[in-house]
């Protein structure tokens, strides 16, 4: 099972460089979420949206269907806050990505700054 196959939010394309989190969030203090690092994923998902463009689907569902393509995996843990994220999300059971996509992808993802979660203080 892939947990936070959406990076804790970053996936889902509704972030930009602009985007800042709440002091209490875990995000605010990580540098995969704030700082040059989270400028570097914005860019990595400004990538990414024109990958899933190309095939006429979200980011989120691009993702999705990523981590759903791996073989050792049978499902993916998405973590939503409204009825419609997941409904949003659905259609990326049924995405098949093709080689060439999934290559295009790794690359991409590649030059991403590495997720960081919270560490209890």
């Amino acid at each position: 099972m892939a947990y936070s196959p959406l990076a804790s939010g970053l996936l889902s394309g509704n972030y930009n460089a602009d985007t800042r989190f709440d002091k209490q969030d875990w995000r605010s203090k990580s540098p995969s979420h704030s700082g040059e690092g989270f400028k570097q994923n914005i860019a990595v998902v400004g990538q990414l949206k024109e990958v899933a463009a190309d095939l006429g689907i979200t980011v989120a569902q691009l993702s999705l269907a990523y981590v759903l393509a791996h073989p050792a995996l049978t499902s993916a843990l998405v973590g939503v806050r409204k009825p419609e994220h997941i409904q949003k999300s659905l259609p990326a059971v049924d995405i098949k990505l093709d080689d060439a996509v999934l290559a295009k992808i790794r690359t991409i993802a590649a030059s991403a700054a590495r997720i960081m979660m919270p560490i209890n203080e």
